[in-house]
């Protein structure tokens, strides 16, 4: 509710499930970083886990309830359209992958290695200590991005009376945003390929077996949570480079911070995407030379220096 409610004030002219996905990057961007604004004031205290959301989804419940109509429509056309057999079957086996990615994270024994060594003690010492601080023995893994640490750190914040529970708690998260990646598969087959029927195009990610190995299944890690944002930067990025207006650019900007503030391997998102977008930009003020183009690329300039702070101040 809360990355929609800021994707609707942009105004920007969206299919629904695009709309849909858009917002949902927007909302986990917009999380994390209300997470680290609030250990920077140290107030990373138990209710947080209770309030920041109730508190976001507050933030969002106007604009769902003047789109209400809008969205029941979108669940009565879901629950109304015909499956073809080959579908089904297709889906069946995503949903037996999706299974089996499940059984693995039911054990802590799934974590890897950077997940002990930093992603979840930097979130519990967070959680433990109430701020975002420096390290007083000047860890240097506290200076990597960490976007995933700090949607960790409110898991670590809930009064559950088990460490086991906080993990599992952690690796549920990450099964979240793997299951919205999924969905947001058929929504980019879609707009690559407007004639398609996409439904059961997200099953086709379990054609590719390395998700059940090591160091590519779910292991609580920041692997995935950085793949969660690609497809919306696509979606963003063929908009911006298409209009490049200020509200385009300003979305593009966020989803791209969003990647980077979460691990240095997303540059390989971050940076052919990012020096496409500037490429685009700077053809188009070099033919239009408008007002509303040099917006455009002072905001693809500006916009990203500002959210990726977070892990600049570091």
């Amino acid at each position: 509710l809360f990355g929609c409610s800021l994707l609707a004030r942009l105004r920007l002219r969206l299919a629904r499930v695009e709309f849909v996905t858009l917002g949902l990057a927007l909302g986990v961007l917009g999380f994390s970083l209300a997470m680290f604004t609030l250990g920077l004031l140290r107030l990373l205290y138990a209710p947080v886990f209770v309030l920041l959301p109730v508190g976001l989804a507050a933030f969002g419940t106007p604009w769902a309830w003047r789109h209400r109509e809008a969205v029941l429509d979108t669940m009565r056309a879901a629950r109304n359209a015909k499956l073809r057999p080959s579908a089904v079957a297709v889906g069946a086996l995503g949903a037996l992958g999706v299974l089996f990615i499940y059984l693995q994270i039911l054990t802590p024994d799934v974590l890897s290695f950077d997940v002990r060594m930093y992603h979840y003690p930097l979130a519990q010492r967070y959680a433990f200590t109430h701020e975002v601080a420096a390290t007083a023995e000047g860890f240097w893994m506290a200076a990597y991005p960490q976007l995933a640490t700090y949607i960790y750190c409110w898991a670590f914040l809930a009064p559950l009376p088990l460490l086991f529970d906080r993990i599992g708690l952690c690796t549920h998260l990450e099964l979240a945003l793997f299951l919205a990646t999924l969905a947001q598969i058929p929504v980019l087959v879609r707009k690559l390929v407007p004639k398609a029927r996409a439904g059961a195009s997200w099953a086709l990610l379990f054609a590719f077996p390395a998700i059940f190995v090591y160091d590519s299944n779910l292991n609580g890690g920041a692997d995935h949570v950085a793949a969660f944002f690609a497809i919306p930067i696509a979606l963003s990025l063929w908009r911006a480079a298409r209009y490049l207006d200020w509200r385009s650019a300003l979305l593009f900007s966020a989803l791209l911070s969003a990647a980077a503030l979460t691990k240095y391997t997303a540059a390989i998102v971050v940076i052919p995407a990012g020096l496409a977008m500037l490429g685009a930009a700077v053809y188009r003020c070099a033919r239009r030379r408008d007002r509303r183009t040099l917006l455009g690329l002072g905001v693809l300039i500006v916009v990203p220096l500002l959210l990726t702070t977070p892990h600049s101040l570091k």
